[in-house]
């Protein structure tokens, strides 16, 4: 049978098809034996690999890849024997002048063919991502979590998330120091055979690895080869190491969420090991931690977008002109008839990065407020809380900086405060930020200065209007002989750097004086008043007449 205007006649036999359509997919094929030896390779052009593809014939194929990835190779083998499958694993075979050439291996293990492999290779770009980059923060993983799974459900694919507990398991057998570490690199290389092409694989924390992988790889499957990979290595048969494996596509939700949950779950992992578990297992533990996780996602999600998320208003006052100077906006959540503050919410929500949300919300209410003229008098200015991790985030800011924009006429009654939840890492980019918000008109604090993150090398990397020094060392002003000393430190540099200062927690009159006395400029607590929801009628008490300090 031949095609119309053409010589070529169609295959018919079954192995002709099916070498074409091997063909069709990849550019080298390759059978391996069930003892790893390649026993047929043919390739569409020589060029690949600078010789003959059928050079490869009678090697093994761990002497086929580059020398760091003969575990990889081998590992491939032993995941097709247990899975019968694989799917664009990432590997280096090795040319004529022993440079590397990247291939997406996939395979297939047939039935009743005595444990022949086959294999299909084919030239592709790589992320490079658990290939060549071994080591990720809680954050950095979550987020090439987030990355895979967008990609893989593009394309219908769901993925397993799977935390390997190697650390706990060689401390047991007091297998600590370099020793440890070599066994980690090796099960690394090994994991790098189960990963999802260009997705996540790292060390985590202290022999803690994770890695994304598809959700078909059996459960106990990769458990099992790590175990037995490290008992060989280690000569140790009671060794054994712990693996958690999750669902991580959750019905219903955006990969984004999942992702979310998944860092607050992967930080837990690296804080607590195997150690601090309800559950029976590892994998049951942080299977019902990670569905926890998503329902609290969820439910703060809920609380933002409802009426039960409100602000309230607390006044700061100008200590030497003694008249308002502006009120801070603070979130308030209603629970039943009692409203608390969202200290909890926030915390949480920073780990699990939806704070952004959570300050987005506090935003818009207070232009509203603003737009409105509501709930504060007419010509009050009102300061809003953003994290740190909220301005170190530039699609946000870039939505922030595009919401203020639209209401730019709002924008000199508006200040900004970065709370210090989170440390900000990269100072300058933060600062050109800040310094678009600036050129619109609002003005920048610092809030907690002294606390947590918030230190002085901000004030030498960040250009701030105003600096809110931390309750704290107020009160250690009455109460450690050095602490007077310090807060004058403060305020006597912040006054060099033309940067206005802000004491919090004012609760009487001798604080008052004390802060004029040290240069502070304004100050904020209950002896001006509380936060309420409506501060239309604010009345500033009389002034202390005579020092009390």
């Amino acid at each position: 049978m031949t095609l119309p205007g053409s010589d070529q006649t169609i295959a018919r036999r079954p192995g002709d098809r099916f070498l074409a359509f091997a063909f069709a997919a990849g550019d080298l094929l390759l059978e391996v034996d069930s003892h790893g030896v390649i026993v047929f390779s043919r390739g569409t052009s020589p060029r690949l690999l600078d010789r003959d593809p059928a050079e490869l014939d009678g090697k093994p194929l761990a002497d086929a890849v580059v020398p760091d990835q003969r575990r990889s190779a081998e590992e491939l083998l032993n995941r097709l024997r247990e899975t019968g499958r694989v799917r664009e694993v990432a590997i280096d075979l090795q040319s004529r002048d022993g440079a590397p050439r990247r291939f997406a291996v996939s395979g297939i293990l047939l039935p009743d063919h005595g444990g022949v492999c086959n294999l299909v290779l084919s030239r592709r770009h790589f992320a490079s991502v658990g290939i060549d980059r071994t080591e990720m923060s809680a954050e950095e993983f979550g987020d090439e979590v987030r990355r895979a799974l967008t990609k893989g459900r593009q394309i219908g694919q769901d993925y397993n998330l799977s935390l390997v507990d190697i650390g706990a398991a060689t401390k047991a057998q007091g297998l600590d120091g370099e020793v440890a570490r070599e066994y980690e690199a090796a099960a690394m290389e090994a994991l790098r055979a189960w990963a999802v092409p260009d997705g996540p694989l790292a060390r985590l924390d202290d022999g803690k690895i994770g890695l994304l992988h598809d959700s078909d790889i059996p459960r106990g499957s990769l458990g099992r080869r790590v175990n037995d990979l490290i008992r060989n290595l280690t000569g140790r048969a009671d060794l054994t190491v712990q693996t958690a494996t999750i669902d991580a596509a959750a019905a219903g939700l955006s990969e984004a969420d999942v992702s979310k949950a998944l860092t607050y779950t992967i930080k837990r992992f690296m804080d607590d090991g195997v150690e601090n578990l309800d559950g029976g297992s590892l994998t049951d533990g942080y299977q019902a931690a990670m569905a926890s996780n998503l329902e609290r996602v969820q439910s703060i999600r809920c609380i933002i977008d409802s009426s039960n998320f409100t602000l309230y208003f607390q006044p700061i006052v100008d200590l030497h002109r003694w008249s308002l100077h502006h009120f801070e906006a603070l979130a308030r959540i209603r629970q039943g008839d009692d409203l608390v503050p969202p200290g909890a919410v926030i915390g949480f929500a920073e780990e699990v990065g939806i704070i952004t949300e959570f300050d987005q919300k506090v935003c818009r209410k207070s232009i509203a407020t603003l737009r409105d003229n509501d709930h504060i008098p007419v010509t009050a200015r009102i300061a809003i809380n953003l994290s740190g991790r909220s301005v170190m985030n530039r699609a946000f800011m870039g939505r922030m900086i595009s919401l203020l924009r639209e209401n730019e006429d709002i924008c000199p009654r508006l200040l900004v405060e970065v709370t210090e939840y989170t440390e900000i890492k990269d100072l300058a980019a933060v600062n050109k930020t800040l310094n678009e918000v600036r050129m619109l008109g609002c003005e920048v604090c610092i809030d907690d200065f002294g606390a947590g993150a918030a230190t002085f090398q901000y004030l030498a990397g960040l250009k701030v209007d105003y600096v809110k020094i931390d309750g704290q060392y107020i009160r250690d002003a009455f109460t450690k002989p050095e602490g007077r000393p310090f807060l004058k430190a403060i305020a006597g540099l912040c006054n060099d750097l033309k940067i206005r200062t802000i004491g919090e927690m004012v609760e009487d009159e001798k604080t008052v004086w004390l802060l004029r006395d040290l240069g502070v400029d304004y100050a904020q607590g209950h002896y001006f008043g509380k936060a309420e929801p409506d501060q239309r009628g604010f009345r500033l008490r009389k002034g202390p007449r005579i020092s009390t300090f």
